[in-house]
């Protein structure tokens, strides 16, 4: 694969190769009716998700036309304001749970609701909305116009932590032993008891998502340096702020990616090198600070 090709093009290739087998496996049409593949697409902030999961879309809709697809993003579940305000103060000394972004601030029962959607595939469904740039960047859910005729094709769902698998108690105190007794290791700015609750937390996304085994799914992890995501979230930032006029400073952004770089420690370098999402294989396409792709294999 030339190392020109853009993220979008190398997942949609293996998209379309997968679908295939999808395609041609009984198991996947029940009373007639055909689930659709499922497209996990993983990778950290401002590593290219959407602009990504967005373009497999495009390519999708230029190449095989026959097939519906769908794209949705884990951010469209995340609690309403109102809700995060509740839950960051069941959790006030939890600076992880203060704000969206991280496990356990989407809204479960929702996005448990829109997947059993896709699953039957019939009829119509909503896909929610959120605008990030409401209470001063802290955001909020806003009133959806997506409705999605089913039955669908591929339905791609788009999110930085997706993959991350959650680790024994064992291991997470060992891990954050270690980590406090080295200077500038981001696991020793917070207490193990908040990592504790986040831990938790993705199991419940894992079981909804990525290893249900009612769905069938299929992986692309974006590989990146995560020193990066400062960089590429600010950019994001600046972004949102000339379409809207609301967004965060970049001391605010900093702030803001800094609560995250603890997952990536304990997450994603193993996602990375030895990890799977979903349940019919998974692609790595590992890309540079300018967002290239450098190399891809699969799992």
């Amino acid at each position: 694969m030339s190392t020109r090709a853009t993220v979008a093009q190398v997942a949609t290739q293996f998209v379309l190769e997968r679908y295939q087998d999808h395609f041609n496996d009984p198991r996947t049409t029940l009373n007639g009716i055909r689930q659709p593949l499922v497209v996990y697409i993983s990778g950290p902030q401002g590593s290219g998700k959407t602009f990504s999961s967005e373009g497999v879309k495009q390519i999708l809709g230029k190449t095989r036309p026959d097939l519906e697809s769908i794209v949705v993003s884990i951010d469209d579940f995340y609690l309403t304001h109102k809700d995060q305000q509740t839950l960051s103060q069941h959790y006030p000394d939890n600076a992880m749970l203060q704000g969206r972004g991280l496990p356990g601030t989407h809204d479960m029962q929702l996005l448990q609701q829109f997947m059993s959607r896709l699953c039957e595939n019939t009829g119509s469904t909503q896909i929610p909305a959120y605008d990030k740039s409401q209470y001063a960047g802290e955001g909020d859910r806003v009133e959806s116009s997506k409705e999605v005729q089913l039955p669908v094709d591929i339905v791609i769902v788009e999110g930085w932590f997706l993959g991350f698998e959650s680790v024994s108690r064992e291991s997470l105190t060992c891990m954050w032993n270690e980590a406090s007794t080295q200077r500038g290791n981001v696991l020793g700015v917070h207490p193990l008891n908040n990592y504790t609750e986040i831990n938790a937390s993705l199991k419940s996304y894992a079981d909804l998502l990525w290893e249900d085994t009612k769905q069938f799914s299929v992986g692309v992890i974006i590989a990146a340096d995560v020193e990066n995501v400062y960089a590429w979230r600010q950019e994001q930032e600046n972004d949102l702020i000339a379409k809207t006029g609301h967004g965060m400073s970049e001391e605010q952004v900093r702030s803001f990616v800094l609560r995250y770089m603890p997952c990536y420690e304990l997450y994603y370098r193993t996602l990375k090198t030895k990890g799977n999402l979903g349940n019919a294989g998974t692609l790595v396409v590992n890309i540079d600070k300018q967002r290239s792709v450098v190399n891809v294999n699969q799992r």
